[in-house]
């Protein structure tokens, strides 16, 4: 033991989840899982000892429905243009909650369908093409999903983003209310 510990600490750990996973001698007694406790691995090199499933998943609510006709725009800028009949729904949901602008060209899963992002997302809120229309009320996952159909993996976002699984778990940030359900974790706007 070091000299700089007159008496040995009551908790001892040298591992995250990386550690956790991969080396087995840094366990000690307590150890720092962050990442892994949602499903997600760590890097490429841990996925394959990754067990379970992810678990960390983000849905929220239609608040608006409206149908466009050709030609109309949706969006600051009008970045979208219809090309026909289109039922577009808005949700609160935007960058300033951590749903990024460069997430333009992604989809999110509506009534078991994917619905993309059509327009700019704005600081609060986003709009989305659907292919009917559908009741305000209806919910919309932007991560996660049922296992026997459609899925959002964190993965899938990061790579959109250009980044990694951790910096798309943390930029979901204090704006959004936090459910956890049966030790898993929920995020829902």
């Amino acid at each position: 033991m070091s000299q700089c510990w007159k008496k040995k600490p009551k908790y001892v750990h040298a591992a995250n989840s990386a550690g956790a996973l991969c080396h087995k001698d840094s366990l000690f007694n307590t150890v720092r899982v962050g990442i892994a406790m949602y499903g997600l691995a760590t890097s490429q090199e841990t996925a394959p000892l990754v067990k379970g499933k992810q678990v960390f998943s983000l849905h929220t609510k239609i608040v608006h429905v409206k149908k466009i006709l050709p030609g109309e725009y949706i969006g600051y800028g009008a970045d979208y243009r219809a090309e026909s009949e289109e039922w577009i729904a808005t949700l609160p949901v935007g960058y300033a909650d951590g749903w990024l602008r460069k997430l333009e060209s992604q989809s999110v899963i509506v009534n078991g369908q994917r619905a993309k992002i059509v327009g700019r997302i704005c600081m609060d809120q986003m709009m989305v093409k659907l292919s009917n229309y559908l009741p305000i009320g209806t919910k919309v996952t932007l991560i996660g999903g049922k296992e026997s159909e459609d899925f959002i993996t964190v993965e899938e976002i990061a790579e959109e983003l250009g980044t990694i699984n951790y910096e798309v778990t943390c930029t979901i940030n204090f704006r959004v209310p936090r459910v956890y359900k049966r030790g898993s974790r929920h995020l829902e706007l």
